[in-house]
């Protein structure tokens, strides 16, 4: 995802996503941290490395959180 496609969504007040639209938006922004990741030399690059991996791994959580969230129609207990 580009940075200008995240701030087409991002700047826009009015857009609401839906939950699948979001999961999507957050999948995409994890897969862009995997290929910088992929792009890293581990030997020379150790930081640049950490950083992404790190980055994915936080996406990673919020794309399971995402797995646990009530909709509208659910019951609320």
């Amino acid at each position: 995802m580009t940075a200008a496609e995240l701030h087409e969504i991002l700047d826009d007040e009015k857009r609401k996503l839906t939950v699948d639209e979001l999961k999507e938006v957050v999948y995409q922004l994890k897969y862009d941290c995997f290929n910088e990741v992929l792009k890293a030399d581990g030997k020379e690059d150790i930081y640049h490395l950490g950083y992404y991996n790190g980055e994915t791994n936080a996406f990673q959580i919020c794309l399971d959180l995402l797995e646990h969230l009530k909709g509208d129609h659910d019951e609320r207990n």
